[in-house]
């Protein structure tokens, strides 16, 4: 991990301090269960919104990605973020949607 991505970590995990569940959980919609959906279909319909996806080493460079939680707007990724570095999401990866 590079300097500047460990002082935005360092920042993030201090900004949780002062965070309840509910205020990391704003904005974000966590499914139940893993969604199956194609990765360029999402990445389409959900322009600017990042997603948390299942991290499986065999599913690399596979079009079908498992979604976990995503951004319901792009004001809300850093809520993701947030909800990534906690330890029960701790093995999923981010899938970023952005405008071009």
């Amino acid at each position: 991990m590079g300097y500047i991505q460990e002082l935005s970590m360092k920042a993030m995990q201090k900004e949780l301090e002062n965070m309840t569940e509910e205020d990391i959980k704003k904005g974000l919609c966590i499914l139940d269960k893993p969604e199956k959906v194609p990765r360029f279909t999402w990445l389409y319909g959900h322009i600017g919104c990042a997603a948390l996806i299942r991290n499986n080493e065999g599913d690399r460079g596979k079009d079908d990605v498992y979604i976990i939680a995503y951004a319901t707007e792009e004001k809300y990724n850093k809520n993701l973020w947030l909800l990534q570095i906690q330890p029960e999401y701790k093995n999923t990866v981010r899938l970023n949607a952005v405008h071009e």
